[in-house]
């Protein structure tokens, strides 16, 4: 059933009514026999099969989570009373994704460029998308610099744990102090020079590569593509600044090239293959030098 909305919100706008339903969790079937061990996630509204598992995965409505996020924004001491929320859903509502920023923070004087707080939301009934809330610095002339370089500035959990509203507000309090780190390190890496071999053998290793039972193999294609990205920020000159902003050009330009591509869960990967590299040791060596 879907969930009232309207009683429980003070500062987010209430989901779609496409997300708003309790997923329905059923036995599977084969010729009439019981599929031991294996399960149908079900959306109500459309009754359509929106996942499979092999446990009895117990998915809740969007709402809850949503709900639970504006009460936590409520505990916390940040300033929400100015924002812009973006609310997407996915195929038969299996998944969403939210991004809310608050504009009320502004990071410019550290970044150089005019940068807000923002909070990126995932969630998903068919577990191709871990339940993450997480903010980062958002900066407004671009999608790019959505990825921490650090730590984790957020929390994630899995399906069957809904977030604490209380524990929610006590992290989503750190947030501007946290970010205000990560924007030192944006304003440093404008100053990091780095020579041509250096950025082409960085994104062959960390981009390019991978390891199989075959052995390590290069996408030459993928190669290319990532220069052509670090050429078109040529304006930011032979820095680290200018390798990062290809880094996370990767990650928030996200296309389904593909038919039946399940967009969100390929925004989820990326996402996160991109903050490993950011986090890696050679991208680390490179803010140290």
């Amino acid at each position: 059933m879907p969930l009232d909305q309207t009683s429980e919100l003070q500062f987010l706008p209430e989901l779609p009514d496409v997300l708003n339903f309790e997923p329905v969790v059923e036995q599977q079937m084969r010729n009439g026999s019981k599929v031991e061990g294996h399960f149908w996630t079900v959306n109500p509204l459309t009754d359509r099969v929106i996942g499979t598992s092999k446990t009895r995965h117990k998915p809740r409505n969007f709402v809850e989570m949503w709900n639970s996020l504006d009460a936590g924004l409520a505990a916390s001491d940040l300033d929400v009373s100015d924002c812009d929320v973006h609310i997407h859903d996915g195929p038969d509502g299996a998944t969403m994704r939210a991004s809310v920023v608050l504009k009320r923070y502004d990071f410019e004087r550290v970044v150089g460029e005019p940068t807000k707080l923002l909070v990126k939301v995932a969630d998903s009934h068919n577990q191709t998308v871990q339940r993450v809330v997480k903010a980062l610095l958002y900066r407004l002339w671009c999608e790019n610099g959505q990825s921490s370089i650090h730590e984790n500035i957020g929390f994630s959990q899995k399906h069957t744990i809904n977030q604490d509203p209380i524990k929610l507000g006590e992290v989503a309090s750190s947030w501007p102090e946290k970010l205000m780190k990560e924007a030192a390190l944006h304003a440093k890496m404008r100053t990091l020079k780095v020579s041509d071999e250096t950025t082409l053998d960085f994104f062959t290793k960390n981009i390019a590569t991978s390891r199989g039972v075959t052995g390590v193999t290069v996408n030459k294609q993928a190669l290319k593509e990532t220069m052509e990205i670090w050429k078109g920020y040529r304006s930011l000159g032979p820095t680290v600044f200018r390798i990062y902003n290809t880094l996370t050009h990767i990650s928030s330009h996200v296309e389904a090239k593909t038919k039946g591509t399940n967009l969100h869960r390929k925004i989820a990967r990326e996402e996160q293959r991109i903050e490993e590299v950011l986090r890696g040791n050679d991208f680390q060596k490179l803010l140290a030098a």
